[in-house]
C-alpha cells in the first residue's frame, strides 16, 4: 500500500505496480464540497500563475491545500488552466477540513 500523508489529495487515488513491482497513482476521486453562503471569490491575479499553491495560502494560511481549490472549481491542469481574471469559489477552511476528513474515514 502507498504510503500517503492523511490528508494529502492521494489519500483516497488508487494505485498500481509498475513493471518493477513500485507503486504510482493512476486515479483518484476529486474532493466535492457544496457551495454554501460562507464561500467567498477569488480573481485570479497574474502572481498566481503556475502558482496555486499562493491562492491556498493567501485564502487558508496553508500553501499545501492549493488542491482543494483546485478540485472544487474543476481545474484539472493548474499550471496551464489558471488564467487572470478568472473567478474562484473558495469553500470555508472548516468545510474543506470536513470534508477531507470524511473523505480519509472512506478509506
Amino acid at each position: 500500500m502507498a504510503n500517503v500523508k492523511e490528508g494529502s489529495r492521494y489519500t483516497n487515488g488508487v494505485f498500481t505496480l509498475d513493471n518493477d513491482d513500485k507503486e504510482f497513482l493512476i486515479l483518484r476521486e476529486s474532493l466535492e464540497i457544496e457551495e454554501s453562503g460562507e464561500d467567498i471569490f477569488l480573481t485570479v491575479e497574474g502572481r498566481h500563475l503556475k502558482r496555486p499553491d499562493t491562492i491556498a495560502s493567501d485564502v487558508y494560511g496553508r500553501p499545501e491545500l492549493f488542491w482543494v481549490i483546485m478540485d472544487v472549481n474543476s481545474i484539472r491542469q493548474p499550471m496551464l488552466d489558471l488564467q487572470v481574471g478568472q473567478v474562484l469559489r473558495i469553500p470555508p477552511l472548516s468545510l474543506v477540513l470536513e470534508a477531507i476528513e470524511r473523505m480519509n474515514s472512506e478509506i
